[in-house]
């Protein structure tokens, strides 16, 4: 019995030992070296009508000591996620906003619309992203 302890003891302090070599060092930093790089968070680098894609670039240590960037990226995919004002994609809205001329209008999409004052008596508008108007009554 007295053999076993003596032997965990001799094993608990040899693992003791071996995680022990850089005295004086915190754990994870050797002399001299840089600090790593903080972690990049995603950005969107690419957008349409209906897909935005997301990327970002890590650094990591190469056999020779140069740091390699490994580029992470995905696309999100949705109907509608952009619409295009000139020649930049703006995110879209679902809202409706009150127009000071009269009415309400949705113009943060894809298809504007137009509502007047009065449905009832009124012309509801829709545009298509290519310009095309179209418009309907209530009966």
């Amino acid at each position: 019995m007295k053999t076993l302890y003596v032997a965990v003891f001799s094993l608990l302090i040899a693992f003791n030992l071996s995680g022990q070599q850089n005295v004086g060092i915190s754990p994870g930093k050797s002399r001299g070296a840089k600090p790593p790089l903080p972690k990049a968070n995603y950005s969107v680098v690419d957008r349409d009508a209906n897909s935005r894609v997301w990327e970002r670039t890590t650094y990591e240590k190469g056999p020779s000591g140069e740091m390699i960037p490994h580029v992470h990226r995905y696309t999100e995919l949705a109907t509608g996620m952009h619409y295009q004002r000139g020649s930049q994609w703006l995110e879209s809205k679902e809202e409706i906003e009150i127009d000071p001329a009269g009415g309400a209008k949705a113009i943060h999409g894809q298809h504007q619309a137009y509502f007047p004052y009065n449905i009832y008596d009124g012309v509801i508008e829709i545009v298509t992203p290519d310009g095309e108007h179209l418009q309907s009554r209530l009966i």
